[in-house]
């Protein structure tokens, strides 16, 4: 062979079986580091002799545990998707209630009564600041700065665990374990306004919850009341 004819390149030595058998007992953990190549191992069948690794039974209870984690996480995905559909739902429909009311008693009547059964809540209310009690059925009277104490400067606030407040739910205030609490902003001329929402379960409502959902119904209130307060 002339030196001007190209060389074959040496093909890289591979490990010898005692080398790869050496390795893998000093690294008790690799496959277990590295699952993926259980799939392109040739396991050994079933054996009783004493000391020999049952790598099928290894490959089948790891499968079997991979699905049994699949099957969990995706019956928490859809339970997970069925109770948003549900609330979205429930929402739309509060809002479509409230936007078809005409006067402050028809939209305190559908909150109070209606919205129990809509929203799947124990009680509900609509409550207004203002000083001496309501004229108008179904809305509850608050002491002025009694929606800022509760609140502070949330717009929304969601409390679990709790004993229900009597100045929101009167006589139902021993159902309530939890609650959401909308501030309602109808504007500068008007009084400073709170939806409560009560809950026998103590965690029906909780901080970490989503609020989209509540401050779009609260936007819709909003907006119905402020028809109303112009009609009055």
């Amino acid at each position: 062979m002339t030196s001007s004819e190209p060389r074959t390149p040496a093909k890289p030595r591979q490990p010898s079986a005692k080398a790869v058998a050496e390795f893998l007992t000093a690294n008790p953990s690799f496959l277990v580091d590295h699952p993926e190549l259980i799939g392109v191992l040739a396991p050994p069948s079933q054996s009783g002799l004493d000391g020999v690794l049952d790598m099928q039974q290894f490959m089948i209870e790891r499968l079997q545990t991979e699905l049994r984690d699949l099957r969990s996480s995706q019956r928490d995905l859809l339970s997970a998707s069925r109770v948003n559909l549900s609330s979205q739902e429930r929402i739309h429909a509060a809002v479509l209630a409230v936007i078809e009311a005409r006067t402050l008693e028809d939209i305190g009547r559908i909150v109070a009564e209606d919205y129990r059964s809509i929203l799947d809540v124990s009680t509900s209310a609509l409550c207004f600041e203002e000083p001496g009690q309501s004229k108008l059925h179904n809305i509850i009277s608050l002491n002025p700065g009694t929606i800022r104490q509760m609140m502070g400067d949330r717009s929304i606030l969601l409390r679990h665990d709790i004993a229900g407040d009597e100045r929101l739910y009167g006589s139902d205030a021993d159902k309530v374990r939890s609650d959401a609490l909308v501030h309602l902003n109808v504007g500068k001329d008007g009084p400073n306004g709170l939806l409560a929402l009560g809950s026998l379960e103590p965690d029906r409502f909780h901080p970490g919850q989503g609020t989209e959902l509540l401050g779009f119904m609260a936007r819709a209130i909003t907006g119905s009341l402020r028809a109303g307060l112009n009609a009055a």
